[in-house]
């Protein structure tokens, strides 16, 4: 694997889960990090869940700014 950029936590560690299920690591190359050992495990787990919130507040955020640009009740044009 390349990037952690598409994957959100929960899905990323069943992937991770599968594939060790069946005796594979899993290395993300440009992170250096490597399922093999518990820090890589951990290290990909804490990475994962922070993409995950950032992509939550970012949501939040456009969510918010939509609603600050629609008058009440009003749709964006």
């Amino acid at each position: 694997m390349f990037s952690l950029n598409s994957f959100s936590a929960p899905i990323l560690c069943e992937i991770v889960d599968r594939l060790q299920a069946k005796g594979v690591a899993v290395r993300i190359l440009n992170m250096n990090l490597d399922t093999n050992d518990a820090t890589g495990k951990l290290m990909l787990q804490i990475i994962g869940s922070i993409a995950e919130f950032e992509r939550s507040i970012m949501l939040s955020r456009q969510l918010e700014g939509i609603a600050n640009l629609c008058p009440v009740g009003g749709a964006v044009a």
